[in-house]
């Protein structure tokens, strides 16, 4: 998330850095990745028609560190279950 802050020039908030290092800490790498995928993905489905209805600008700055609350939460719950499903499907 740092170097993501760095190359989007801010784009990326200290919170969001935080955020992120405590649930590395906390969950460890694997489920990590399973917790940016799904921020990434509700964020995606959450800001998009926000941003349709409201008709919103490119620019509009949309606080991240929910989406990555949501996805530590699916992470924890679910993690193992998605990481055994996508070894399933994709390494057979």
């Amino acid at each position: 998330m740092l170097a993501l802050s760095i190359i989007s020039r801010g784009g990326v908030g200290g919170g969001d850095i935080k955020l992120t290092a405590v649930c590395g800490l906390l969950l460890g790498w694997k489920s990590m990745l399973i917790t940016l995928a799904a921020s990434s993905i509700l964020g995606v489905l959450v800001m998009v028609p926000i941003f349709l209805i409201k008709k919103l600008k490119r620019g509009t700055p949309v606080p991240f560190g929910p989406f990555l609350a949501a996805g530590m939460v699916i992470s924890m719950l679910y993690g193992e279950a998605i990481i055994t499903t996508y070894l399933r499907l994709f390494l057979p």
